[in-house]
């Protein structure tokens, strides 16, 4: 059973193509293990796959129902979050 499949997928940010048709099938049970070189679009082929970026062309296909969980390699959280009644009414002065 076919879980994640991408035919000729292409991603660009701009002009620049960070991926190129690229095409691949995960079967249940799989293992997959993405390696390459840094700025090869690893990151950028699992943010498609779970929607944070969309394909410029190409096509992804996900089973219906499939869970798939990701951690960024960098969590930007804002540290000014919660923010406290007063220091948002201080936000308009």
């Amino acid at each position: 059973m076919t879980l994640i499949a991408t035919k000729d997928l292409t991603v660009k940010y701009g002009q620049n193509v960070v991926l190129k048709n690229i095409s691949l099938d995960v079967q249940a049970g799989e293992i997959v293990t993405i390696v390459g070189p840094n700025g090869s679009g690893k990151t950028s082929l699992v943010k498609t796959i779970i929607g944070a970026l969309t394909p410029d062309s190409g096509s992804l296909q996900i089973k219906k129902n499939l869970r798939i969980g990701y951690i960024p390699q960098r969590l930007n959280i804002d540290h000014t979050l919660p923010m406290t009644v007063q220091r948002f009414l201080n936000l308009t002065q």
